[in-house]
């Protein structure tokens, strides 16, 4: 009897990637998987794969982070957040999109944003704007910058995802 087994493995941690690719994202790649599932199988599992919605911004709270209980001081963080929701709605849960909001107040985040600054080719002058999101990978993505731009984030997210 042969037994089918698949593996899911955890990539690293320096910028989002798709299988094969370094991923902050939590993204799980099929490892051995082609020979037994097809080649063709394995493509359209990568090409529905979610679409990374990564935000940064700072906040002078106690950076506690999103999820957790913490001290509730975070009102930037709160406030970017329910803009984002208001936007996208359940969008953010129906696993279309890989939704992340990190506060750079914590140094390893703000090393996460200075790489995928690098990673999407942002301009020098930018890479210090704040709130800045990044919507795809380093490959194939865009990054909008400011306050005034968030505001409209949902329209140009639609857009980049139905190129």
């Amino acid at each position: 009897m042969m037994m089918l087994l698949a593996l899911a493995v955890p990539l690293g941690l320096t910028a989002y990637g798709r299988a094969g690719q370094a991923g902050i994202y939590g993204v799980y790649a099929m490892v051995g998987a082609g020979p037994y599932l097809g080649e063709e199988a394995v493509q359209e599992v990568q090409e529905a794969a979610p679409v990374p919605l990564t935000v940064f911004l700072y906040d002078n709270c106690g950076g506690c982070g999103v999820g957790l209980q913490g001290c509730g001081a975070c009102d930037e963080q709160d406030r970017l957040h329910l803009m984002i929701f208001r936007q996208f709605g359940n969008r953010l849960h129906d696993g279309g999109i890989v939704y992340r909001l990190f506060n750079t107040r914590l140094p390893m985040h703000d090393e996460n944003r200075r790489e995928l600054s690098e990673a999407f080719g942002m301009a020098e002058e930018l890479r210090g704007v704040l709130p800045v999101a990044f919507i795809g990978d380093g490959e194939h993505g865009i990054y909008v910058v400011g306050e005034d731009m968030m505001a409209g984030l949902m329209e140009i997210f639609d857009e980049f995802v139905g190129e």
